[in-house]
């Protein structure tokens, strides 16, 4: 265990991070390697969890970052289910399984943050809904071109259908999910 350390304090100085932002980085990277256990499996954060990063502001600076990236996520997601449905080639209910999941790992990254970002996470997450639906052109991507590129094999349908959990291959033999 100790030559791993060694072997992680090393990689970090070559990085040129400090011991105290390579332990923040490594502590962010296994948070969200263990809470994004899956759509389904997003879980309430714990008390310890939520005290921790209260505590630290870095940890706040860090979790609202998250979420920004979650966010931009889950607006794609919901752009692409959109695409999906004018299109009439994504039907209702994985359109209601993709959306659930994403807003299970949206609300998880969101339950995780301070109280007193919580305001800003919501008033973030919906700025960029009206930025996706309202400057970006939904007719010039559910045009017949347009739902070919989506719906073609390993295109943008097999990504989002992913998110059903059920298994999905991007071409004969080649899967695009577990």
């Amino acid at each position: 265990m100790t030559a791993i350390f060694n072997d992680r304090r090393l990689a970090c100085r070559s990085h040129g991070l400090g011991i105290r932002q390579c332990g923040l980085m490594v502590f962010c990277v296994l948070a969200m390697a263990l809470g994004a256990g899956g759509p389904v499996g997003a879980q309430s954060p714990s008390v310890q969890e939520r005290d921790f990063i209260a505590s630290r502001p870095e940890m706040s600076a860090m979790q609202r970052k998250m979420f920004e990236g979650m966010a931009m996520r889950m607006v794609r997601i919901e752009r692409l289910v959109a695409i999906g449905k004018l299109c009439q080639v994504l039907a209702e209910d994985d359109a209601d399984l993709i959306l659930a999941a994403a807003r299970a790992e949206i609300d998880h990254e969101q339950s995780l943050m301070v109280d007193a970002d919580q305001p800003w996470g919501a008033a973030y997450l919906e700025g960029l809904r009206r930025g996706a639906f309202q400057s970006a052109d939904l007719v010039d991507a559910t045009d017949p071109a347009g739902c070919e590129a989506f719906s073609r094999p390993g295109g943008a349908l097999t990504k989002i259908l992913t998110w059903t959990g059920r298994q999905q291959e991007s071409s004969p033999g080649v899967r695009a999910s577990p």
